[in-house]
């Protein structure tokens, strides 16, 4: 073999391993190293949501009646929970320490008036951690909002709108003032850091 035919068959090796390695670089990239939520079933599915939804009901008619200006503590905090919660996506909510509910303080968050309270338990933002700082978001599932007005809602993660506020990005729900169907919705972006 000539010495020339020699080197471009080395040649044509290398590039072949390169390319190989690049492939398959680029595949471990493409795969993540974690995602949000794994280790437990999707609440969604394998919980209770319409026994939430009740609760959600009697919790909004006990909340009415203690004043909808009281402390929202006056209810005991076993009652703020919700049977579900070892199924949330956040482990720090899975235990017996917090609520499975936000109670919007109508004062930092204007907005929110006409939310009592609501759950994301079983809306999920399956955010897929990769490679090199990036993340990716694919929100599922729903909210429970319970409205001032005696309504309470199973909405959609598709119909959620986010509102800046001084603390952040919150959530606004179809039916308040508030809602603005163009405003964001929940991140379904590549983060790139």
């Amino acid at each position: 073999m000539a010495p020339a035919v020699k080197w471009s068959a080395l040649a044509a090796a290398a590039l072949l391993v390169v390319g190989l390695t690049a492939i398959r670089q680029r595949g471990e990239e493409d795969r993540p190293i974690s995602t949000t939520g794994q280790d437990v079933p999707d609440p969604a599915t394998a919980g209770d949501p319409d026994a939430a939804m009740e609760h959600a009901r009697h919790l909004l008619a006990r909340y009415r009646a203690a004043g909808w200006n009281s402390d929202f503590r006056a209810i005991p905090l076993r009652e703020w929970q919700l049977p579900d919660r070892h199924l949330a996506e956040n482990p720090e909510m899975r235990g017996d320490m917090g609520s499975s509910y936000v109670v919007p303080d109508p004062v930092r968050s204007p907005h929110m008036r006409e939310v009592a309270f609501y759950t994301d338990l079983y809306a999920r933002r399956n955010i897929s951690r990769y490679k090199g700082d990036r993340a990716r978001s694919r929100p599922a599932g729903f909210y429970i909002v319970a409205f001032r007005n005696g309504d309470v809602k199973k909405v959609s993660v598709y119909d959620v709108r986010l509102a800046a506020t001084p603390r952040g990005l919150e959530p606004v729900f179809p039916g308040m003032a508030a809602y603005d169907p163009g405003a964001p919705r929940l991140p379904w972006v590549e983060i790139a850091r």
